[in-house]
């Protein structure tokens, strides 16, 4: 077994087991730190991150799948860890990462037996929901039925009427998927805007940012017309629910501790997807192997 750095030189046996963005940021000669493991001369292992604000930031972390649990994982972090002691202001090491994969279902009790702890990220995170659960919401059991005309699709909505919606949008810093809520990632029909007097006063976004599937990934209404958040969720639900397979997933992004907790409310049945992990150097002094 070998353990060494991957420069760009060693790329051509690392980058399948490194992310993309990963791979073409050591090509680039970015400030990446990156270590491979050999068996063999054979590369099987990888994992890469950065410093940023006092963290060393864990972006990638694989083994091949004819050499886990062997122990080559836990020998690449202790090598990590190792190595971080060089640097004084680094006082841990996180990895995030969602639960779309079977690798990632084989990561969540890998940390937690290595030494990582998990923590809630500033209310920052991903959950599912089948849309069989939808209509148990209390969502749909205190709401009304009359559907407002003040609800459009993106589909219906002039390029002025965009233009200022995405203005909107970038005055009040509302993070979004993406550039332009014309990109062809965002599906125009499900995605609603609240208008009134020609003022845009609300936005509920789905797109498939995450693994393809269909994806609530922005939801925003001024607080001046606040009742109008369960009529944007109402109505586009219940499109979904005429568009889609009972069994289909929806995935749906929170941003901070009060959209979790509104999500929770909503929606109690969701589950979670995602998870930050971290491994404090100053408070742990057994690294459990």
């Amino acid at each position: 077994m070998h353990i060494g750095y991957i420069s760009k030189n060693e790329l051509p046996l690392f980058s399948v087991l490194l992310l993309p963005e990963v791979a073409s940021a050591i090509e680039l000669g970015r400030p990446v730190t990156a270590l491979g493991i050999s068996v063999d001369r054979i590369a099987c292992g990888a994992v890469a991150g950065y410093i940023d604000d006092n963290i060393f930031k864990i972006t990638s972390l694989f083994i091949s799948e004819g050499y886990r649990k062997k122990g080559y994982a836990r020998s690449l972090l202790l090598e990590l860890r190792l190595l971080l002691k060089m640097y004084s202001e680094v006082t841990a090491m996180e990895i995030g990462f969602t639960l779309l994969t079977k690798d990632h279902e084989t990561l969540l009790p890998f940390l937690q037996k290595t030494g990582f702890m998990e923590q809630d990220h500033r209310g920052r995170a991903i959950y599912q929901l089948s849309l069989e659960s939808l209509t148990s919401s209390p969502l749909f059991q205190q709401i009304p039925d009359t559907i407002t005309s003040n609800i459009l699709s993106f589909s219906q909505l002039s390029e002025e009427m965009i233009y200022l919606v995405e203005k909107k949008v970038r005055d009040m810093d509302i993070p979004l998927p993406v550039a332009s809520l014309t990109d062809p990632s965002i599906y125009q029909e499900l995605s609603l805007a609240y208008v009134s007097k020609g003022k845009v006063l609300g936005l509920i976004i789905f797109d498939s940012s995450l693994a393809g599937k269909l994806t609530l990934s922005c939801l925003w209404v001024d607080p001046l017309v606040s009742q109008a958040m369960p009529l944007l969720l109402r109505y586009a639900f219940q499109k979904i629910q005429k568009d889609y397979p009972t069994e289909e997933t929806l995935f749906l992004q929170t941003i901070n501790t009060a959209s979790t907790n509104l999500l929770l409310k909503l929606f109690p049945d969701c589950k979670p997807l995602s998870y930050n992990f971290y491994y404090y150097f100053p408070y742990i002094s057994d690294w459990r192997l």
